[in-house]
């Protein structure tokens, strides 16, 4: 009965590694991301003249983990035209707290002008966040 409880642990630690480094092996392009702080989050974020998306993650979220390389790509097709940050919510509590971050992953998309971001939370595939960008870009045009 143990070494059926340890060969079920390990084939289930075995199937998680193995989604990791599929997600993670993928040959596009990534950007390496910059990670904010309580200090830096309000120059670089609220009141950046671009639009800035801001993922919210924890070091030991694995669905953070897994949708990172989503993020990292799609910051690589958007060039200058949005800004792509990290915010790890251990190193920026303060930050964190302020936008009633409890859940992980989240993503905010800020754009100048405005107060309130666009929010997207739990797990979401490539496409899923393209398109949420897609819709936050398009809800500030329409508020012009």
């Amino acid at each position: 009965m143990v070494a059926g409880a340890v060969a079920s642990s390990f084939s289930t630690g075995l199937i998680m590694a193995l989604c990791l480094f599929s997600t993670l092996s993928s040959g596009a392009a990534r950007a390496e991301l910059p990670e904010l702080n309580d200090k830096t989050f309000k120059k670089e974020v609220t009141e950046s003249k671009v639009p800035v998306l801001v993922d919210f993650f924890a070091t030991w979220c694995l669905p953070c983990k897994r949708m990172a390389p989503f993020v990292e790509e799609i910051a690589t097709e958007y060039g200058g035209k949005v800004k792509f940050v990290r915010v790890d919510v251990e190193k920026a509590p303060k930050t964190a707290a302020q936008y009633d971050v409890e859940q992980m992953p989240v993503l905010f998309v800020f754009m100048p002008g405005t107060k309130s971001p666009a929010t997207m939370t739990g797990f979401k595939d490539k496409e899923q966040i393209k398109a949420f960008i897609e819709r936050a870009l398009a809800a500030k045009g329409k508020a012009r």
